[in-house]
């Protein structure tokens, strides 16, 4: 038998600011948040030679300012992504892309 149960109608509001609390601030996105700890982020130095761009199918493509930074990162690849997801507590990023440009 089925047992009634009522549930209690909840405000839109409500759960567009649970939403948020679970997911970061409140228009943060990931990519900025990336942005601003790049620096904590990246091996020593190489935040300078390099540069978030864009995430795309939870792949983050990062510039690079020449093909031995390329080399270099792409080493580091596993490091740099649990890195981000260790101190952005996400798990909405599985991959790395590194390419040559701005």
């Amino acid at each position: 038998m089925r047992e009634n149960k009522k549930i209690k109608p909840v405000a839109i509001k409500e759960l567009i600011d649970q939403f948020f609390k679970e997911h970061k601030k409140a228009g943060e996105s990931l990519q900025s948040l990336i942005i601003e700890k790049w620096q904590q982020i990246m091996p020593e130095n190489a935040n300078k030679h390099s540069k978030p761009i864009t995430i795309k199918n939870k792949t983050l493509i990062i510039a690079v300012s020449n093909s031995a930074w390329l080399h270099q990162l792409t080493l580091k690849k596993i490091e740099i992504l649990n890195t981000i997801k260790d101190m952005l507590n996400t798990e909405d990023i599985i991959d790395i892309r590194f390419k040559i440009g701005k």
